[in-house]
């Protein structure tokens, strides 16, 4: 993998396949990259999922306990 992978190439890359417009037009490079992006996605859906708990639980004490 090249890297950190944006949340907006993530999102965009997940966008795409959801509305099935990642057609035969786009070359072998492009898949690839698309591929990646997905992954990348997953990965972050999955760590966001482990934490939920944890996420949930800091921005309430953020907001100063209101739900």
């Amino acid at each position: 993998m090249a890297g950190k992978i944006s949340l907006l190439s993530q999102i965009a890359a997940v966008q795409t396949v959801a509305d099935n417009n990642f057609a035969s037009w786009a070359n072998r490079s492009a898949r690839e990259l698309q591929q990646e992006h997905l992954r990348a996605a997953l990965d972050t859906l999955k760590f966001v999922k482990a934490h939920e708990a944890d996420f949930r639980a800091y921005m309430a004490a953020r907001q100063g306990g209101k739900p």
